[in-house]
């Protein structure tokens, strides 16, 4: 995750989406590519979300720590926990 530099979850996701369609592969359900397909639509949102948002930051208030600071203490917690857990853009910014 771009944002918060979390992979553990993700890739716990990812192992179960490729041992799923390893499954349906061996047993000739589904093709390999199924895996690229799977894990967009499980978790492929979160991942853009996670990298716009971590180039706004770093464009925005990673210039200087009075800055930063400033910007998330406007944003309070509940908006920062969103930002961790890479919800939109809008629905932290608005």
């Amino acid at each position: 995750m771009a944002i918060n530099g979390g992979g553990i979850q993700t890739a716990m996701i990812c192992g179960r989406i490729c041992g799923n369609v390893m499954a349906k592969y061996l047993n000739g359900e589904s093709t390999l590519y199924e895996y690229d397909v799977k894990w967009r639509e499980v978790i492929g949102k979160e991942l853009q979300n996670a990298l716009k948002l971590r180039k706004l930051i770093d464009y925005s208030s990673m210039k200087s720590d009075i800055i930063g600071s400033l910007m998330m203490y406007m944003m309070g917690g509940e908006r920062l926990g969103d930002l961790l857990r890479c919800k939109s853009i809008r629905s932290i910014i608005l």
